[in-house]
C-alpha cells in the first residue's frame, strides 16, 4: 500500500471511528437520564425528585459536552487528512479545486447531519454541545474557499474568462459566506445564552432571518459566476439554522 493510501484509509477510519463515537455516545448518555419520578408535583418530597433527576441530567450534559470535542477533533482531523491525500494524488491546479469543492461539500452535509440530531434527537433532556458539533463544518467550509481560491488563481481561468463584471459579482458574493457565519453566530448565541428560550427569542430570530435573506441574495450573485460551493452553503445552511431555531423556541 502506498503512503498516500495508508494515509487516505487511516483518514477515513477516524472520520468513521470520530461520527460513531459521537453517537453511540449520545444515544448512552441520553439512555442513562433518570425518568421523571412518578409522583404528585405539588409535594416537597416529589420536588426534590426533580431537582435531584435535574442535576444528573445537567451533570450527564455537561460531561458529554466534554467529550463531544474529542469526537469533533477526530472528525475534523480526519476529514482534513482526507483532503490532503486527495491533494497529493492530483497535484494539478484544476483537479485541486474539486478537491476543495468536495470538502465544502462535505462540510455542508455534516452540518446537515448536525442540524438533524438537534432536530430528531432527544434534545429536550440532553442538549448537544453546538459549538463542539458546528466547529468540523465551519473549520471545513473555511478551509474550502481558501484552498479554493487558490486554486483559482494558480488556473486563471475562471476569472479571467469571466470578465471584470464577473469578479466584482464575484467579490461581492463573498458577503452570502460572512452573512452565513452572522446566522450561525446567532445560532450559536441562542443555544448559550438562551437555552430554555427565556428572554426576546423573537427578535433574536428575526435578526436571523433578516441575515439569511441577505445571504441568499449574495448566493445568487454566487450562481451567476460558477460559485457552486458559496450558493450550496448558503442556501442550505441558513434554511436548516432558521428551522432548528423555530422548532426548538417558536
Amino acid at each position: 500500500m502506498t503512503p498516500v493510501r495508508a494515509l487516505t484509509a487511516a483518514t477515513l477510519v477516524l472520520v468513521l471511528a470520530g461520527l460513531a463515537g459521537a453517537v453511540v455516545d449520545y444515544r448512552m448518555t441520553v439512555s442513562r437520564v433518570p425518568p421523571p419520578p412518578a409522583c404528585d408535583s405539588a409535594t416537597e418530597a416529589c420536588q426534590l425528585a426533580y431537582a435531584r433527576r435535574s442535576d444528573r441530567t445537567n451533570e450527564l450534559e455537561s460531561d458529554f459536552h466534554d467529550r463531544s470535542w474529542f469526537y469533533a477533533l477526530a472528525v475534523l482531523a480526519g476529514a482534513l487528512g482526507l483532503t490532503v491525500a486527495s491533494l497529493l494524488r492530483r497535484p494539478a491546479a484544476a483537479e485541486q479545486q474539486r478537491v476543495f469543492a468536495n470538502l465544502g461539500v462535505g462540510g455542508v452535509v455534516l452540518a446537515l447531519a448536525v442540524v438533524g440530531v438537534y432536530l430528531l434527537g432527544d434534545t429536550v433532556t440532553i442538549q448537544p454541545a453546538a459549538d463542539a458539533a458546528f466547529v468540523p463544518s465551519f473549520v471545513m467550509l473555511v478551509v474550502a474557499a481558501i484552498g479554493g481560491a487558490k486554486a483559482r488563481q494558480a488556473t486563471g481561468r475562471p476569472l479571467e474568462v469571466d470578465g471584470r463584471l464577473s469578479r466584482l459579482a464575484w467579490r461581492i458574493s463573498l458577503a452570502g459566506p460572512g452573512l452565513t457565519a452572522v446566522t450561525f453566530a446567532i445560532f450559536w448565541l441562542s443555544e448559550r445564552q438562551i437555552p430554555d428560550c427565556d428572554g426576546d427569542p423573537d427578535r433574536i430570530f428575526w435578526a436571523a432571518v433578516a441575515t439569511s435573506i441577505g445571504a441568499s441574495f449574495f448566493a445568487l450573485l454566487g450562481l451567476v459566476v460558477r460559485r457552486w460551493v458559496l450558493a450550496l452553503v448558503c442556501f442550505v445552511v441558513n434554511p436548516a439554522l432558521l428551522l432548528a431555531m423555530d422548532l426548538r423556541c417558536w
